[in-house]
Order: C-alpha cells, then structure tokens, then sequence
C-alpha cells in the first residue's frame, strides 16, 4: 500500500534540506564566508610576504631608500596599503592607490609594481601563490564540498 503522508513528508524534507543548501552557496551564506576567509587568509600571506623598506633621512631633511649596509628607519607603508575586497563571491587583495609613503610621499601603488616586478623573495603576490595559493585553495574547495556534498 501507498503511504501519501509518508511520501508528502519525505519529499518536504528534501525540499526543504535543497532550500538550505541553495542558501549556503548564495554570496551572504557559507560559500560566500568561505571566499571571504580566503581572500583574507591570502591578504594576510601577502603582507607577510611584503618587504619592509629602510629609509635614511637627508641633509636637507627629505627621505631616501637606505643602500646596503646603512641604518636606517623602518617603513612599511607598502605593507600596510595592501586591502580586501569581497564583493558577492568575488574576492580581491591589493595595494591601496589612495595611500602615501609618510616618509617619502610616494604611493605604494606605484612602487609596488616594481617591488612586485624585481621577481624572487621581492615579489609578495607571485610568492603568495606559489607558496600558499594551493593550500588556501584546498581550505576553500574543502568548505565548498561540505556544503555542496552531504548525505542525509
């Protein structure tokens, strides 16, 4: 015999079980906490990754890159003009373009594409992927699966 309230049930359940998951890969639901948490998971290797830059001051009171083996004061305004953007599941890291060099007056959005472009242990995005891209990757790509993926 057919059970119409059993079937009713289960079939309400599903329903409602595949409403949730549509839910948690909409931007405001899980999936899109999981992009926020790896683009700040990489923001945060990429300013790791970023040099630190020592100036010394002139004689005339104006600040210049220290060379090898002159003291100098820490900057640092190149690392700190790196920023997130999560928009919908879209996630971006870069350098601020409004920002200024205290020191030096110079933007890190320029300078920063020569740092960037000097290659090896100067270049802090190219780095951060290669180092830790794949790792943030499988974080996410396990997070998606767990949600997408689900016996019950």
């Amino acid at each position: 015999m057919f059970d119409v309230t059993k079937s009713i049930t289960s079939i309400q359940a599903l329903l409602a079980a595949n409403l949730k998951r549509i839910a948690e890969l909409q931007p405001d639901g899980a999936f899109g906490q999981i992009i926020k948490q790896a683009t700040i998971d990489i923001h945060r290797k990429a300013s790791a990754n970023t040099h630190i830059g020592r100036y010394v001051q002139s004689k005339s009171g104006r600040y210049r890159s220290a060379r090898p083996g002159e003291a100098g004061i820490g900057g640092g305004a190149l690392r700190a003009s790196h920023r997130i953007s999560v928009e919908g599941l879209q996630g971006t890291v870069f350098i601020d373009d409004s920002t200024t060099n205290p020191l030096t007056g110079q933007r890190p959005s320029i300078y920063g594409i020569y740092e960037e472009g000097r290659g090896g242990e100067h270049s802090f995005y190219r780095r951060t992927v290669l180092q830790d891209g794949a790792e943030i990757v499988r974080r996410a790509g396990e997070g998606l699966a767990s949600i997408v993926v689900r016996v019950e």
